[in-house]
């Protein structure tokens, strides 16, 4: 037994001396190469989209095509500024201005660019808000005494479309400050009474309103991958004023006269804006 356990030793030696002597190695790649256990991949577009490599490219912004929802607060302002008179004479009672907070929510497709060396974006945005709907009393010293009149102002199915440019600041290769504004267009379906209780005597019109609007502000934004951006940032917006004929009556009966309404929509807004970059790369 022993001598077979020694002619055992003997042979081994010999095999790993012949190999060593043949260039017989030892590495774990004279085995094949190593086994892939991942699962295969098809979701390359949504990984692409997630990969957190940053919003800036080699120090620059390149032209890249982007689409945005936009939602947040819209502290609005609806006012009469010309009075029910139009020109500020002949009534001692202009109505007061309304005020309430709406939800604005809409989107925006744009292009973010590098220009005179500078980084901008310009872009086409439309929004909606929701109804404004306003009852208030007010009372008024006339020649005859004081006279209380109830006001009932909306502006309802409010819409907007803008053409925007915004410059952009970096901070660091995540966060950005931006500055601009737009020019465009704004609407909403615009109603009024006035109406003194005692002898019925009203002042109504209900026209639509579409006019000039602007809006300017600014905000920051920080790129949560290299094609995901949150955007938080606040707008003045403002419709130009708009004016319609009013019927003046004493209810119920027919009209007996008209007056002309000024109106005029304004609104401070704060919002969240998500940017998604290069939407469509993985369709080409």
């Amino acid at each position: 037994m022993r001598r077979l356990l020694l002619a055992a030793a003997v042979l081994c030696a010999f095999v790993a001396r012949a190999n060593a002597d043949n260039g017989v190695g030892q590495s774990i790649d004279d085995f094949g190469p190593p086994i892939d256990l991942q699962q295969p991949r098809d979701d390359a577009a949504f990984i692409d989209l997630l990969e957190p490599v940053g919003f800036y490219r080699g120090g620059s912004t390149v032209r890249r095509l982007y689409i945005a929802g936009i939602v947040g607060g819209s502290f609005a302002t609806l006012g009469t500024p010309l009075g029910p008179n139009g020109n500020g004479a002949g009534d001692p009672s202009p109505s007061p201005a309304a005020n309430q907070s709406l939800f604005t929510a809409g989107g925006a497709i744009g292009l973010a660019f590098e220009a005179l060396d500078r980084d901008w974006r310009v872009e086409f945005e439309g929004r909606g808000r929701n109804n404004l709907v306003s009852n208030r009393t007010s009372t008024f010293d006339s020649v005859v005494g004081p006279e209380t009149y109830l006001f009932t102002t909306t502006a309802k199915n409010g819409w907007s479309t803008m053409v925007n440019l915004w410059r952009d600041y970096e901070l660091t290769d995540r966060w950005t400050l931006y500055v601009g504004g737009g020019i465009g267009a704004g609407g909403y379906r615009f109603s009024y009474q006035k109406f003194n209780p005692v002898d019925n005597y009203q002042i109504s019109t209900s026209p639509h309103v579409s006019a000039f609007a602007w809006q300017a502000g600014g905000g920051t934004a920080y790129a949560i991958t290299e094609r995901i951006t949150l955007d938080i940032g606040y707008r003045f917006f403002q419709i130009a004023n708009g004016t319609s004929t009013a019927a003046i009556s004493y209810v119920p009966g027919p009209p007996v006269g008209s007056e002309v309404v000024g109106a005029a929509f304004s609104a401070s807004e704060l919002f969240f804006a998500f940017r998604i970059y290069e939407p469509f790369r993985n369709w080409r």
